[in-house]
């Protein structure tokens, strides 16, 4: 039998940092919660993130993620208890899907958590987002050379070519200290010679140092494609994921 679905409509709008938060409605079944929301550009940030994008694509390519804004938000109970958040991965959060809307400014996303009916009355809590943000970042691919995150400079220790079962790459060991959200869904390109590289990010963060917000690093980035190491070798950062949080969380009662 088709589960029966309870919806309850809630148009509302909340603009954050250029962004524009969208509320459509929320949805129970016997098995789950949802959420349906839009996150867009305003027009104006749209035409500044698209001309950034586009000017760094003509060195470093045009990378093959273009990000959008990701909500960090809470469901709350008539009581004010947190019942269920965005970031509560593999507990309540069972996943999202998403698809551009028409104009690619932004997409509308429909979030899925654990069933939420017992909870009462709930109340979507706006905490922040996290907003993509073009940056043109690089240095040489060379060891002893650093490349330098706003301010923090994570070491390049060790350069190789690597060839593994038939696949062959690129890969350099970077270390140093540094705000972990810098580098979490950072872009990394590279370019040799003149052409654009896909560049990817795996390693090791640590648990933060004591009585700081930095973290000791180990990263790894592979470039594939290369099969020695040239001469003319520069590895990019080309876009950050910056956290915007809200001085006064957003709330809004989605079942009056």
């Amino acid at each position: 039998a088709r589960e029966q679905t309870e919806i309850y409509a809630q148009e509302a709008t909340h603009i954050v940092d250029s962004v524009a938060v969208e509320l459509h409605d929320l949805q129970f079944t016997v098995s789950q919660t949802s959420l349906d929301y839009t996150t867009k550009f305003t027009e104006e940030e749209f035409k500044n993130i698209t001309t950034a994008r586009e000017k760094i694509a003509e060195t470093y390519g045009r990378s093959p993620f273009e990000r959008t804004p990701v909500l960090h938000f809470a469901f709350e109970n008539s009581a004010g208890k947190e019942v269920a958040s965005s970031s509560s991965f593999g507990e309540q959060a069972l996943g999202s899907q998403g698809k551009w809307i028409e104009d690619h400014t932004g997409m509308r996303n429909i979030q899925r958590f654990a069933p939420l009916q017992e909870a009462g009355n709930l109340t979507f809590v706006l905490k922040g987002i996290y907003k993509p943000r073009p940056v043109e970042i690089a240095a040489p691919l060379k060891e002893g050379e650093n490349i330098e995150v706003e301010g923090y400079k994570l070491k390049i220790e060790n350069v190789e070519a690597v060839k593994k079962k038939g696949d062959r790459y690129i890969e350099a060991k970077l270390v140093g200290q540094i705000p972990p959200e810098l580098l979490n869904e950072a872009t990394w390109r590279a370019t040799s010679d003149g052409k654009a590289l896909d560049a990817f990010m795996s390693g090791l963060i640590d648990e933060p140092i004591d009585g700081s917000n930095l973290v000791n690093v180990e990263i790894y980035v592979r470039v594939h494609g290369l099969k020695k190491i040239p001469e003319d070798f520069t590895i990019a950062i080309t876009e950050l994921i910056e956290y915007k949080p809200l001085e006064q969380p957003w709330r809004v009662p989605l079942m009056d």
